[in-house]
């Protein structure tokens, strides 16, 4: 199959649009037409349904998919070969990540790696730990970073390092110098928790109910600025990843507390590839490096 072709497809694929994704490749949206045409016609099968607004996807384009996604990575994978034995480290990282680590470790990590590796660029995406592991599986993102996922076949835990679920409180709070805190202490003050669905808010239910306490939600949100946000300005109390609140806490305007709960104390950061894949070298040395940290404590 012709590379172009599997990246002309899979653009398609993704805007459901052969003029957004003419945009996106900035090419001529007639040309983009014509090579769908063409492979059509090379596989006797409709890839494509022509709606009013749009395209998606045939039985058939969802099978080509799934093809055309390996065939772009293991081009890329090839390519990032070739710069190893010039002694070059070169390419796109591709991550997927929850927004508990994008908001300080990664551009961290990222800054550092790129000091040694200044040819490396990195795509990053910030999603719920459903959508990555979806992600990792249909080769949409080299590296996928959750929280608490549930064990999977198809994908191998790169690296897997506690990181339990804290109280985060405004510096001043009442509970912010205590040395660790019950549920039953934050009974007492208003809380804001992530959605419902989410991992750590199945945590945060399940050692709730197990401790017979009942948490009243000032707020339920899917962003952590949102939280860390409300918890800085008021007297309410959020449960997080300490890493979450990791700027807020050397600025001193926030405060992680330990929670005594042995369920709030299990959860882990896992770090996902896709067992039939092989990643490039300069993502299998990132991955390396962002293990190491994690061993550290982030």
């Amino acid at each position: 199959m012709d590379i172009r072709a599997s990246r002309y497809f899979a653009a398609v694929a993704q805007h459901n649009s052969i003029r957004d994704a003419a945009d996106a490749l900035n090419v001529a949206q007639s040309a983009l037409s014509r090579q769908i045409l063409k492979l059509e016609e090379t596989f006797g099968v409709r890839l494509f349904e022509r709606l009013p607004r749009g395209v998606t996807l045939t039985a058939a384009g969802e099978v080509y998919l799934r093809y055309a996604r390996d065939q772009i990575a293991q081009a890329e994978h090839m390519r990032a070969e070739f710069h190893a034995l010039n002694g070059m480290h070169r390419g796109r990282v591709r991550i997927s990540a929850i927004e508990s680590l994008t908001r300080s470790l990664l551009p961290r990590l990222i800054a550092a790696f790129r000091e040694q590796h200044p040819g490396v660029g990195f795509d990053v995406k910030m999603d719920g730990s459903e959508h990555i592991i979806e992600a990792v599986r249909e080769i949409d993102t080299d590296i996928g970073i959750t929280y608490y996922p549930q064990p999977a076949s198809d994908l191998a835990v790169r690296v897997s390092a506690r990181e339990p679920l804290v109280a985060i409180v405004a510096a001043g709070h009442a509970l912010a110098q205590k040395k660790s805190i019950g549920l039953r202490d934050v009974a007492a003050f208003p809380t804001a928790l992530t959605t419902r669905g989410s991992r750590s808010r199945s945590l945060i239910d399940t050692a709730c109910w197990k401790a017979g306490v009942s948490l009243s939600p000032v707020l339920e949100t899917n962003s952590v600025e949102m939280l860390t946000g409300l918890a800085a300005r008021s007297d309410t109390v959020t449960f997080l990843l300490r890493l979450s609140a990791e700027d807020g806490v050397r600025a001193g305007t926030l405060a992680a507390v330990p929670v005594r709960s042995e369920i709030l104390n299990m959860g882990t950061i896992e770090v996902l590839t896709r067992v039939s894949r092989k990643l490039s070298p300069v993502s299998e040395e990132f991955l390396g490096f962002l293990g190491t940290e994690l061993a550290s404590g982030g």
